[in-house]
């Protein structure tokens, strides 16, 4: 059965939990390279008994040669009252949610982590490193991995 889909309700989400998961700075390379190249990843995990979202962002700025500088995995940890609204079950009794909920869910994400990781980056000498603001649909639609040990 397919329902409409619910309106996006700030009061309903919750970020009840950060983590920065693992980072890796090779802060002399970085500041030496005067091109960065930025990869965003992403993956999208529930547990809808509970109405707990996680999202998990990787974020890879690499040189020319594709020689990782700065990796940063960040999880966000979401609590979504209702969740229920805001996915219909296919055929297999598989979720599947609203591009708005992931689509939001994602813009949240990508913002806190750009403080996160400005903050992170200015304590260590690295300045001005700033994620631009992308569309978070963009993201949704592209390919999901980032190599975390290059």
């Amino acid at each position: 059965m397919n329902k409409t889909q619910t309106p996006i309700i700030a009061e309903k989400i919750h970020l009840i939990k950060l983590d920065v998961v693992q980072q890796k700075i090779d802060d002399l390379a970085f500041k030496k390279e005067n091109e960065h190249q930025l990869k965003i990843g992403h993956k999208f995990m529930y547990n809808l008994d509970d109405e707990l979202v996680k999202i998990e962002l990787n974020f890879s700025f690499d040189d020319k040669e594709d020689n990782q500088l700065l990796f940063f995995q960040i999880d966000f940890h979401y609590k979504v009252d209702d969740l229920n609204d805001y996915y219909n079950l296919n055929e297999t009794k598989e979720p599947v949610f609203y591009s708005l909920l992931i689509v939001t869910l994602l813009g949240i994400s990508l913002s806190t982590a750009r403080g996160v990781m400005f903050s992170r980056l200015q304590n260590i000498g690295v300045d001005n490193v700033i994620i631009p603001v992308i569309d978070p649909q963009k993201i949704l639609t592209q390919k999901n991995s980032i190599n975390k040990n290059s």
